[in-house]
């Protein structure tokens, strides 16, 4: 029975070393990710502003213009 618990024991140590090993390197492939994809949201938006500020326009946003740019 002893023998049982070691070997959980020993395996879930491994786990958690594992992970530990791993927490960093996934934490930057998240950041890079995120980072990527509101790159390309801001830019796309950037570069079709006249579409924001009628969009802005039509909800009745006030100053529209402005707020495209701000927001």
């Amino acid at each position: 029975m002893s023998t049982l618990a070691n070997v959980i024991r020993r395996a879930y140590e491994l786990l958690v070393t594992g992970a530990n090993l791993l927490q960093s390197p996934l934490l930057l492939a998240l950041r890079i990710y995120f980072f990527w994809q509101l790159f390309l949201t801001g830019k796309a938006k950037l570069s079709n502003i006249g579409k924001v500020i009628d969009f802005f326009t039509s909800l009745g946003v006030p100053a529209p213009s402005l707020n495209a740019y701000m927001g």
